[in-house]
């Protein structure tokens, strides 16, 4: 079970300026969440603080929480 911890000041800003452009122009952040052992209150968390990126995979076999 993931560590829920307050952000500091500034990291939602961080968050959200720290993006690479793809060859074809598509902004992408450089900073994801890690959704292996997430719980829909971690997910919903970090999107709240400005993360957009979710970095998932079917061996998690976590679906079902991320959709949430």
């Amino acid at each position: 079970m993931p560590v829920l911890l307050p952000l500091t000041p500034g990291v939602a800003e961080e968050l959200q300026a720290g993006t690479i452009v793809l060859r074809d122009g598509v902004r992408m952040p450089r900073l994801g969440f890690g959704t292996a052992g997430a719980s829909v209150a971690s997910l919903l968390m970090a999107l709240q603080h400005g993360v957009r990126m979710l970095d998932t995979a079917i061996m998690y076999r976590n679906e079902h929480t991320v959709a949430q």
